[in-house]
This record gives structure tokens, sequence and C-alpha cells, in this order.
């Protein structure tokens, strides 16, 4: 395997460094360790303990580069032009390709510190450790999903009247139903995606439910959502927004049925998930989003 390209990105600014390959880069070697994030608690009148280690912390990304004089830029313009990145309080994203991967993958990072020892400025070595909060990999590419409304049917079975129930060698003939059915959505990762979804009106009491994680969000009947109104689900903060509004006063948590919901992630694979509200007018769905995730 042989990474093939690296460029560090802030998605708030649209600035871009490409870090590999660069003019003035003859080497690169990328370290992403995560290390598990231990939960231990001593037996009491035994050896050993109870390990409930469930997750994985931060990870560290260190990324070391040897710098010489280039055609159009020496080591300190480039490094001039990576530093405004270097600010601990953005999250940039290491995007990295690799031969041996269907898609470039990405880690939100933090920068941590580097070392910069000059003795030779024809070979100059550098160091650059992050932090990736997120732990995981993550396509850098987003996969997106539309999800009809599954409405249930109110009437129960209808006979015809001319001719009543149909019998055939098959067995019985019932009418062809005008849902449509859950959708299947395919992460190509190994690890959980955290993801967001629009659930749009006109419906009440939305509920959207991810059949192989065997979770649901659902939303009372008393949140009633209007044609062009939608809320934005989040599962990395589990909030949820009408209209994407980022104050608290719209947020729509106090009509969610907590007896019955909690939030769920993409599982690796094959995910059939639903949207399915209390009632619902045509032209009610869900947008799905998410980045499939690897370990690091």
């Amino acid at each position: 395997m042989t990474v093939t390209a690296i460029t560090l990105q802030d998605p708030a600014s649209g600035l871009s460094v490409p870090i590999f390959p660069a003019d003035g880069v003859a080497a690169q070697i990328l370290d992403v360790a995560a290390p598990a994030r231990a939960v231990t608690e001593d037996r009491v009148a035994a050896h050993g303990s109870y390990d409930t280690t469930r997750y994985l912390s931060a990870a560290a990304v260190s990324l070391t580069l040897l710098l010489y004089p280039g055609t159009t830029q020496t080591p300190e313009k480039f490094l001039d032009g990576l530093g405004p990145l270097l600010n601990p309080a953005l999250r940039p994203y290491l995007i990295v390709s690799n031969d041996q991967w269907a898609q470039a993958r990405q880690l939100t990072v933090r920068y941590d510190s580097a070392s910069k020892p000059l003795s030779d400025p024809t070979n100059w070595p550098v160091q650059l450790s992050f932090q990736a909060p997120a732990a995981v990999w993550e396509g850098a590419s987003l996969t997106a999903a539309t999800l009809q409304s599954l409405i249930p049917s109110n009437t129960g079975l209808e006979f015809d009247p001319s001719t009543g129930l149909v019998v055939t060698s098959a067995g019985y003939v019932f009418p062809a139903s005008t849902e449509p059915s859950p959708s299947q959505v395919t992460s190509a990762g190994n690890a959980a995606s955290q993801w967001q979804a629009l659930l749009y009106g006109p419906c009440t009491g939305p509920r959207l439910a991810n059949d192989t994680a065997g979770a649901t969000l659902e939303f009372t009947a008393d949140l009633n959502l209007n044609l062009g109104d939608y809320v934005l689900l989040d599962s990395a903060t589990q909030s949820a927004q009408l209209n994407s509004d980022p104050s608290p006063s719209a947020s729509v948590l106090q009509f969610l049925n907590f007896a019955t919901s909690s939030w769920w992630l993409i599982q690796p694979g094959l995910n059939v998930v639903r949207f399915y509200p209390s009632s619902a007018d045509a032209g009610a769905q869900a947008q799905l989003s998410f980045r499939p995730a690897w370990y690091a």
C-alpha cells in the first residue's frame, strides 16, 4: 500500500494546502494511533477487574516530512503556506489517498505541536503532531440517500364488491401496495458512522429508524411540520433543530418520545432505514447523509 496524496484543508475558510506530492517535499511518514479508552473497576475481594471498555480515545496523528529547496518553493515558503492551518482553534481535514483505498479518507484534526530542528537546510526533517478527536477515518465524500415516507394503511383489507376476495393457485391476492419500501443504505467502512438527516414535512410525528441498528428516533404527534419545514437531526451532537436554526429556542427535542427513542449510528455494511411519520402528505421525505468510517 502506498500513500499517493496528503492534503490539509480547512472546511470553514476553504484554504487547502497540498503536503504530498508537493515541490520540495521528499518523503513523508504518516502514523495514526487511536488507543482504547479503558473503563475498568477492580473486583471486590477478588483478583482482576471488571472491564467494560467499548470505545476509542482521540487518535494521535504524526506526520514526518523531509523538506528541501524545490523548484518553486523553499522549505520556509512551504511552512509559511501551511502555517495558517496549524492553529489549534481550527479543525481542518487531513485528507489522504492510498492506492489500496477505493476513495480518499480524512481525519478531522486539531493541531498539537511541531518539531523543526534545522541542521542541514538541504534536508530539513519536520514533524507535525495532531489529535484526531473522532478517532476514526471518514470518507472524504458524503454518502446520501433520500427516504420516502412510509405511511401505514388506515383502511384495512378491502374487498371488491363484484368479485369478493380473490383466491388463486398461489393463495390470496391482495391489492398492490403504493407505499415505498424501506431504504437500504450501505456503508463501505468497518466502523459505525455519525450521520445527519433532514426530516421534511408536511407531516406530524416524524420518526426515523435504523432497523439494522435496532433503534429509532420517534417524535410525538405534537410536532407538526408544515410544507417547507424540516428538522435537522445530528447524531454526533444528538440535536434536533427546526429549519437548521442553531438557537436553543429552535430545538424540538422536547417532542422526542424518550421512552421509545435512542440515538443510533450507521452500521458497517447494509442498513435498513425507515422514515415513518404518524401521518404525512405527499412530499414528506427524509434526506440522510453520512461518511463511511474506518478504524484508524
